[in-house]
């Protein structure tokens, strides 16, 4: 009996060490797929795109809605094809679950996404006016607003609902996939948590491109990692940023709707 269960049990020991060599191999080809995945999106395409566009005669600001639309399926869809492909296609023996870190799940994660947010909203409004107040004072430079924001501002509202889909339920999927999970779970092994948490957010921020909301980006960054650390799950991370980014884009169509007032207008420019 006693060799049965020792049999048993080195059994399962040598199942259990096989699967950690396995997920450090899909791990391992994973960061290699979606970083070379990330370079395309943000460099190479958009180098290829500028070689092969006309140089515009006058400088605007202004995007339409195609352009948008199209923005937005040219940084997502490779990204969401990739995850799917490694998901699906390689290391199958090893469950998707474990893959991606979805697992650990607690009813209580639908709650943390919204006290956190009443923290963290707050202190990125204050960091941004901060920084932005700081860079025109001491370098006398007027940051932009993001071109996102401006957009919204503008836009027909036809073209508010693919633009409400991306940010609010597609982008917080596939960007904590990547960061939160691969890319963290990457780095950690050969720099450790600190270092690797500080990294992570830094790409986070940087692929953003904006850098009047580069501090805000940052620290909601570091806020999402750190909920991946503690709960060992990607599950929060995931609803946080569906919050944070869902809570952005309804303030902003409040803005725009009464930015249609000519009485709030009004009371932008000065007015009593």
């Amino acid at each position: 009996m006693n060799e049965e269960i020792s049999s048993e049990n080195s059994n399962e020991r040598m199942r259990q060490e096989a699967k950690a060599v396995t997920e450090i191999e899909w791990l391992e080809f994973s960061f290699v797929t979606v970083t070379l995945t990330l370079f395309l999106i943000y460099l190479f395409i958009p180098l290829i795109i500028s070689i092969f566009t006309p140089p515009q005669t006058e400088v605007t600001s202004e995007i339409d809605g195609v352009q948008m639309v199209v923005s937005l399926i040219i940084s997502q869809a490779p990204a969401m094809i990739i995850l799917t492909l490694i998901a699906l296609l390689f290391y199958t023996e090893l469950p998707i679950k474990d893959k991606f870190r979805l697992k650990n799940w607690r009813w209580y994660y639908l709650a943390i996404p919204f006290g956190l947010e009443v923290v963290i909203l707050p202190t990125i409004w204050i960091v941004t006016s901060i920084f932005a107040i700081s860079v025109k004072i001491f370098f006398d430079i007027e940051l932009p607003a993001r071109e996102l924001q401006t957009f919204l501002m503008d836009c027909e509202t036809i073209t508010l609902i693919p633009v409400f889909i991306s940010a609010v339920f597609i982008a917080p999927v596939i960007e904590e996939l990547i960061f939160r999970k691969i890319i963290f779970d990457f780095a950690e092994k050969h720099i450790g948590t600190i270092s690797s948490l500080i990294v992570t957010s830094v790409m986070f921020t940087t692929i953003h491109f904006t850098v009047v909301q580069s501090p805000a980006l940052f620290i909601i960054a570091v806020a999402l990692q750190i909920l991946y650390i503690k709960f060992k799950s990607i599950y929060p991370c995931i609803l946080f940023h569906m919050v944070h980014n869902g809570t952005t884009f309804l303030i902003l169509i409040l803005l725009r709707y009464l930015a249609q007032h000519e009485q709030f207008k009004y009371l932008l420019e000065g007015g009593v």
